[in-house]
Parts: structure tokens; sequence; C-alpha cells
């Protein structure tokens, strides 16, 4: 080897000595031009908190409606029942969800009850194979019988919201013990599968409808890498063309292409600028004046998603774009002062490097929401930056991370309705190595999880490891810098609030030297 290497630098040594020695005469013929050559300008310096237009709203609340989508306005008690029932669940109680999803199945209507209830019974207890249009499975003809009443889309919907909560919560809270629920996560694919056959074998029907089931597979699928999401962004945007001013489909639909779900153009090979998809859609909501908020905020996620993307090859570009998405959030405070709108901020200016005004910005964002513990959780997070730069007393970190202790342990069981679903990629294990350890909910927080409703309770939605052989990875991107400690890093991605905020206390404490304070 080390004869082969010395041939080569034999011939590249001579070649590169004559390139020396001609030179000067090139920089002499040069000088004039290289002179000319401007240099890279200094990054324009942040701006500051803009002031609030007066009389501006504290909140976004009722411009959108929460994701999952639960119907409520059925035309039966039983179903109406089930879902006030869907809506008050916890999601780490896999038993109450079961019991939610039969009452859900029960207010179906059907003349072979036998049949459906299989059906529900196959759906709850592992993979089911259906919508495969040359071969029908039994579930395929199961579901058949529960086509005749077009108020049954809006029930399937609520029972598939109920599945995937008892999917999730089976992996990973209070698990159903006695054998009729299988592996959670093919009973939460199993939602998605649902929400599908029911898109697809109810398209007789009146649109709205179907609007429930659109809505919570267009939630559901990138969570799950389960159906044909571009199939339901051609149902969103058909369902926009005549309801424009539905701003829950409009939001969840430049969510989706912001977030890459771009359908190629037909007769080509490229697929569209997500960016750009995303901020035609949002137009609408930006130029009206009783949504401009909203919409500004929902154009700086789209922005920040994209630097995201760009990070790795571009950064310098992702720094540029990052700016825009700040930009954006600052549009959004100057019209409306909801907490989730300073902790985009927040995150941004960390992503920019800026930690004293993102500790700013989250201080303001946990002054408007009090009884968020995930506020409190990312100010520690934040502090502990801040403090390991500067030099400062790590006292404030503590005293947050107790702060959202003492809330966690006062406030009562999360509602579904009221809950958020980040995407966590599960680590793809190969060769003994985890090719990836870690996925940030920053890449992907769960609708209204980037800034409005971003300060709501979290509780990761796990996608199953693919395409690790062959060679094949993960590219994961992050939107806060990860410490130095990756098992804190770990816990704050993935881990519940209760989990990041004892790792934050803990790490505060050990920094002060003071494990009494623990």
């Amino acid at each position: 080897m080390k004869r082969v290497r010395s041939m080569r630098w034999g011939i590249v040594v001579p070649a590169l000595t004559v390139g020396l020695l001609a030179l000067p005469a090139t920089l002499a013929v040069r000088s004039s031009s290289l002179a000319t050559v401007d240099t890279v300008p200094s990054p324009a310096p942040l701006p500051a908190i803009p002031v609030a237009a007066t009389g501006a709203p504290r909140t976004l609340d009722g411009i959108v409606e929460h994701l999952p989508y639960i119907a409520s306005s059925l035309p039966d008690a039983l179903s109406t029942q089930a879902a006030s029932e869907i809506a008050a669940l916890d999601p780490r109680d896999a038993v109450a969800a079961q019991a939610a999803f039969m009452d859900a199945w029960s207010g179906l209507t059907t003349s072979f009850s036998d049949d459906a209830l299989q059906l529900a019974r196959q759906l709850m207890s592992g993979a089911v194979q259906m919508g495969d249009r040359q071969t029908r499975s039994d579930a395929d003809q199961e579901f058949q019988v529960l086509l005749d009443d077009s108020d049954n889309a809006p029930r399937l919907s609520n029972a598939a919201v109920a599945l995937f909560t008892l999917g999730e919560a089976q992996r990973d809270g209070r698990a159903v013990t006695d054998g009729s629920v299988g592996n959670g996560d093919e009973v939460s694919t199993n939602a998605a599968i649902l929400l599908t056959a029911v898109t697809r074998n109810f398209t007789t029907s009146a649109p709205a409808q179907l609007r429930a089931a659109w809505l919570n597979l267009g939630f559901l699928a990138p969570l799950l890498n389960e159906g044909d999401s571009y199939v339901q962004l051609d149902a969103l945007q058909s369902w926009l063309s005549s309801n424009s001013d539905d701003a829950t489909v409009r939001y969840l639909l430049a969510s989706l292409l912001s977030d890459g779900f771009v359908p190629f153009i037909s007769g080509s090979t490229t697929q569209p600028d997500p960016l750009t998809a995303s901020l035609q859609v949002l137009e609408p909501l930006r130029s009206d004046a009783r949504t401009a908020a909203l919409g500004d905020s929902a154009a700086g996620d789209a922005y920040f998603r994209a630097a995201l993307r760009k990070q790795g090859n571009a950064p310098y570009q992702a720094r540029t774009t990052a700016r825009q998405a700040l930009d954006a959030y600052d549009n959004a405070l100057r019209r409306n002062r909801d907490p989730g709108l300073f902790a985009a901020r927040a995150t941004v200016l960390d992503y920019l490097g800026d930690t004293p005004d993102a500790v700013a910005a989250q201080q303001l964002a946990v002054r408007g929401a009090p009884r968020s513990a995930g506020a409190l959780i990312d100010l520690a997070a934040l502090e502990e930056k801040l403090c390991d730069a500067q030099g400062c007393s790590y006292a404030a970190m503590r005293d947050d991370a107790h702060a959202a202790q003492r809330l966690l342990g006062e406030q009562q069981p999360p509602r579904l309705d009221a809950a958020r679903f980040p995407r966590w990629q599960q680590p793809c294990v190969g060769g003994g190595q985890s090719l990836v350890g870690l996925f940030d909910p920053g890449t992907e927080r769960g609708y209204l999880g980037l800034s409005y409703g971003s300060l709501s309770d979290r509780f990761p939605a796990a996608i199953p490891a693919t395409g690790c052989g062959g060679g094949g990875a993960f590219f994961t991107f992050t939107s806060i810098e990860p410490t130095d400690d990756p098992g804190l890093d770990d816990r704050r991605a993935v881990g519940t609030l209760s989990d990041s905020a004892a790792s934050l206390a803990l790490q505060a404490s050990a920094l002060l030297h003071d494990p009494a304070t623990a």
C-alpha cells in the first residue's frame, strides 16, 4: 500500500511544482480581479421582540380544530356519548381506549352485527389486510356491511381515533392484558387502514360526511408511515376548492406540504418545492385579517421546516430560511400574543445561536402559559445552554425544572382532545449499532406543534424502523442543538414530560454541586 501511494505522489509532485512556479505570474495577471471579490457579509442582527398592536388577542384558539378530529354532530345518542368518551381519553390508558373503541363501534348501523363485531376484533388483535383491489380479504368483506348508512363514515372515523389511541397506549402506557389487543404498532396502523377504507368506500356519500375521515387520515398517515398520503392531499385540495374558508383543512394541508408530502407533477420527474407549495395554500389565511396571525405562524412553521431540511447540505441557506421563519413569527406576534408564538420564536433563536434572546422569548411563553409544564421544561433546557456558554448560575434551570415537576404532580390526567403527537422514528439497529439514536421532535412536532399549540401535552407516536438493510439509513434533523449529555437529549426528544423535568432537575443540581436539592 505504501509503495502505491509513493508512486502516486511521485507523479503528482512534479506537476504541482510546475503549477507553483507559474503561480506568481497567474496572480500578477489576476490581481485586479482578486481585489474586487466581495466578502461574505456578516449576518444582520436579529430583531427584538415586536411590539403588539393595541388590543391584540392573547390566544389563537378558535380558528382551527384540534386533531385527531372527533366528530360530535352524530344522529344517535350512543355515538354522541362515545365521541365524548373518546375526547376525554387519557392517551396513556389502553384499557379505557379499548372500551371507547367498542362503544363507538356499537353505534354503527348494520344489519349484520356479527360480521361487524368480527372486524372490530380483528382490528384490535393485530395486523389486518384491507384495501387490496385484486383480492378481497375477510376484513374487506366484513367492512362492506357498514356501507348502507352514510352516517357510519364519521362514526368509523371516531372509532379509528380510539383505535389509534389504543395502539399507542398499548405500546407505551397502561396496556390491555387479557390477550384481546395485539402489537401496539400494528393496532395503530390499523387505524390508518380503517380510515383509508372509509375514504375509498363512502365516496358516493355527501363529502361533508367524509371530512372527519380525511382530516384524521391526513393527520395519522405521516405519523404511522401508512396510507397513501398523496391521495389524501388530493382529497383535502378537492374539499378546499368548494370550501375555501375551512381553516382547519387549509392548515393541515399546508402542514403536510411543508413536511415534504408533495406529489409529483404529472409528466415531470421532479416535485414542487415543499415550502412554495405550502405558502401558496396559506396565502388566503395570511391575507384575511381574521386569520392572518394564524397564517403567519403556519408560514413560520413552513420556513422552519425548510431550514431544517437544508441545514445538512446548505447551512447558510438554512440560516437565511430560519430568519424568514423568525420574521413570519414576529408578524404573527404583532397581531396576537399567543404563548406558542413566543415558544416558536425561542426555538428559532436557539437554532440561530442567540441563546440569551431565546431564553427571553421562552420566559414570555411561560408567562403566557403558566400551567404548561412543557414550556417550563424547554425554558430550563435553554437556561442550561445559556449558563454553559456564559458561566452563570444554574439555579434558574433547577428552579424551572422543579416548577415543571410540581405542575405535573398537580395536573389532572391529560385528555386526547388537548394532546399532540410528535413523530418519533424508532432507531434502526443493524450489526449491533443504532444508526439513528434520536429523532428530535423539533423535526415533526405533530399537528399544531411548532408554534401555536406547541405547549400542549405531547405523546410521541413511534414509527417502526424500516430500510435498515442494504445500506439504508435515516437522516434526522434537530431544531434544538444537543447538549453534552446524549441521555438527556434522548429523554427530551422522546421521553415523557416527567422524565424530562426530572433529568433537567438532576443535571442542574449536579452542576450546582448541590445534590440535596435534586
